[in-house]
Formats: C-alpha cells, structure tokens, sequence
C-alpha cells in the first residue's frame, strides 16, 4: 500500500531522529502491568492470566511468551539485557509487550508444532498460540489503539502521513517506527546484517507459505508491513494481514 511505502521512504532516508531515550526497570514493570490490566477482560472470557518475569538469565536482549506447563497461564519474559538497548524506549517498548499479549490474544493463525516439542508444546493444557505475525499484526490493530494512552506524549518527530491535529495518529507511527529501530539492534547482536537496503527491500518477502513455526519469524520488511498494516485496520482501513507471511490454508 501507498501508506507503507511512504513510511517506509522515510525511514529508510532518516528524514527524522530515532529516540535514544531509555526505559528503567521500574518504569518497565509499571507500564507492563498497565498494558497487561488492560487487557484483563479479554483475559477473563477467555479464562487466562499472563504474568510478566524481568529476567538476567536471558541469553539475547529480547522477550519471549510461552505457556506455563498444564495451566492457562501466560508467562512473558522480558530480558533485563532489553532494556540497556540504545533504541529501547518507553513506546517501542509497550509495543514489545503488546506483540507478547498478542501471542496469547492474537488468534488464528496459530503456531503450530508436534506434541511435546517446543516452547509451544501441544503437551500443554492450552497450546493455542499466534504465530509471530499475526502477534505483531495484533499489536498494533488491537493493543496500540487501546494503550497509547499510557505512553507519554512527548515531542516527537512529525510524520507527514498524520493530520497535524493527530497526536495519536503520530505517537502510534512514532512507535512503530521505534520498535522495528529496536529489532534491528537485537539482530545486530546475533550479527545479522540490518542495513536498510536489506530490511526494507520488498522484493524479498517469502510468498509461498504460510510463517507459522515456532520462533519463525517474517523478514525484517514484512514485519515493517504487518505492524503498519495492523495500524491502519485499527483506523477502519481494509488492511489485510501480507501475504509476506499469511496464507490461507
């Protein structure tokens, strides 16, 4: 779409600064706790509970979801090595913790393994789990509408694509836009090559499966796509999930 492409031109020719603002551990567990409440509705119907565990024993600066074993509780990881990423800020990380929910509220499809092996183990009592893009395309077509009013809005860089009346519009595309600047910093940790050119080249989207195992992750691209996709279909765009990562069966 137009939207993404014009998005996409202006991060890729850094027409605006990425934050390097920080977030504390307290702060973090703070907004966590706001974010995850929010949600304790669509949790109860569907008889959950998510816990959120700040951890040192985390290999990678990164956050991981899986199901505690034989009960429907949600467990989200969060590395404390996360949160001394240069990139990592207060909005980019609300959108980490609503691609984490995602998992759990996201719906089809979902990840989908044997039983018994994995993280995302049938052997569990609830083993439904969205697979990686449908969490990202729930994060910001159901959880960035609903918390971004537990993100500060601060001076930001303005994004064209919004009305200048629209702080919202402007915080959300902001967040976003922090968030993937996050996933390249963790991925240039595991020294996966990150240059623009690579990550926003469209013509590098896989189109022939559906990206639905465990720990599988779309491309940098169709990640970038997904979330802004998800964003406008929370505006009342037809915004479908790409076809970069979904099919139908």
């Amino acid at each position: 779409m137009n939207i993404f492409i014009s998005l996409v031109l202006m991060m890729t020719l850094s027409c605006f600064q990425v934050s390097n603002a920080s977030i504390d551990i307290d702060s973090a567990k703070e907004l966590s706790h706001l974010i995850v409440n929010e949600f304790s509705n669509d949790l109860k119907v569907k008889d959950l509970i998510i816990e959120v565990e700040f951890k040192d024993d985390l290999s990678l600066p990164s956050a991981y979801a899986n199901w505690k074993v034989k009960k429907k509780v949600g467990l989200i990881k969060i590395s404390n090595k996360l949160l001394k990423l240069n990139s990592l800020d207060r909005k980019s990380f609300a959108s980490i913790i609503c691609h984490e929910i995602g998992h759990f509220l996201g719906g089809t499809p979902y990840v989908r393994v044997k039983k018994g092996t994995g993280i995302f183990s049938f052997a569990n009592n609830y083993p439904n789990m969205s697979a990686e893009g449908q969490a990202d395309f729930f994060s910001t077509s159901v959880c960035l509408p609903r918390i971004v009013k537990f993100l500060t809005k601060e001076s930001l860089p303005t994004i064209d694509l919004c009305h200048p009346d629209d702080s919202t519009c402007n915080l959300s595309l902001n967040s976003i836009i922090q968030v993937l600047e996050v996933y390249k910093e963790i991925l240039n940790t595991v020294d996966i090559d990150t240059s623009p050119i690579d990550i926003f080249n469209l013509t590098t989207y896989p189109t022939a499966v559906m990206i639905d195992k465990p720990g599988e992750y779309p491309s940098m691209p169709c990640r970038a796509k997904t979330l802004i996709e998800g964003y406008y279909l929370s505006r009342g765009d037809n915004s479908p999930r790409p076809d970069c990562w979904y099919h139908e069966d």
